[in-house]
């Protein structure tokens, strides 16, 4: 049954459990016909069948195909590239061609490459998985229809909430299930700059930022954090460290809702905010220090994108 908290929420009230509180919706934001249990089918399809399907991801109409291999030759070979590997050079007073190693280590780590066998493996481990620990996985299906149409017209960058480990990997689950291309996952490092550069180096007409909140009735590392309230260190983040724990196969957890924001156009953001020309003063493979108006637009979208994702959390 509902039973109205407010004049814009109601709550789901459990059966046998009058006093428990399940779900909170915003009737303005989200409503009970746009979330979409994506295990159903699963439950009822062969997982090897859902694993071999024809996958044609939608692309950005931008894109240029090309191997890891001519983008990693391309950055090394880039004036941007002999420009900072010569002026290390003079400051650190080591060759050019350790730094140049080093590069190369640096590009390794952070390069991508696509295996649509690996992709098809673990779309049928993760559903066999999935379907074993929870009851539910649900996505708004209105926010999945503007992903499609973003992905298509501009880059971006999918900006998810982060409570559990297995975020990415239900993240990636979810875009393969709607033919929708698997993510780079990437984390830390000033990020949220970087993606931003291009687009003020007027390398991009525009960037679509996409706020995703991931809302779990029960977080599979709450041992995890208990531990760490009591000061353990915190393991390292891997994807072979989390299937390990094969004692989660013997629990549920629950349900998972997975809200997909509207884009927001960085274009939009910037506009009357930021100026662009100060990009343009000097040439372009001259790294710049990021000026104190850059920094505070920066921290000032992060805060926007932080509050876009708690507004959509389902409680």
């Amino acid at each position: 049954m509902e039973s109205p908290s407010s004049s814009n929420s109601y709550f789901s009230v459990g059966p046998t459990s009058p006093s428990a509180v399940v779900l909170l919706y915003s009737k303005e934001l989200k409503k009970w016909d746009e979330f979409e249990d994506i295990l159903e089918e699963r439950r009822h399809v062969s997982d090897l069948k859902f694993a071999m399907k024809c996958y044609t991801p939608l692309v950005y109409k931008g894109i240029t195909p090309c191997k890891p291999t001519d983008i990693k030759c391309s950055v090394l070979s880039s004036e941007e590239i002999h420009y900072v590997i010569k002026q290390l050079s003079k400051e650190s007073l080591q060759s050019v061609d350790v730094l140049r190693e080093e590069v190369s280590e640096i590009l390794d780590e952070m390069s991508h490459k696509l295996r649509l066998g690996a992709i098809r493996f673990f779309a049928f481990t993760l559903s066999k998985i999935f379907k074993q620990i929870f009851s539910k996985v649900c996505v708004n299906e209105e926010g999945i229809q503007k992903l499609q149409r973003a992905i298509q017209e501009h880059p971006v960058v999918l900006l998810p909430s982060h409570r559990s480990y297995i975020d990415f990997l239900m993240l990636s689950f979810i875009l393969y299930n709607y033919d929708l291309p698997v993510p780079v996952i990437a984390a830390g490092m000033g990020l949220l700059n970087i993606v931003m550069e291009p687009f003020f180096k007027r390398e991009v007409f525009d960037t679509y930022l996409v706020p995703i909140s991931i809302s779990y009735d029960k977080i599979l590392e709450e041992t995890l954090y208990v531990y760490e309230l009591l000061g353990v260190p915190k393991p390292k983040e891997s994807t072979t460290g989390l299937l390990k724990a094969r004692r989660i196969l013997s629990e549920n957890f629950g349900s998972i809702h997975v809200y997909f924001g509207d884009p927001v156009s960085l274009r939009s953001l910037a506009a009357g905010r930021m100026s662009r020309s100060s990009y343009n003063l000097v040439p372009r493979y001259i790294p710049q220090k990021q000026s104190e108006d850059m920094h505070a637009f920066v921290t000032e979208v992060a805060y926007k994108m932080e509050l876009l994702q708690v507004e959509n959390m389902v409680l």
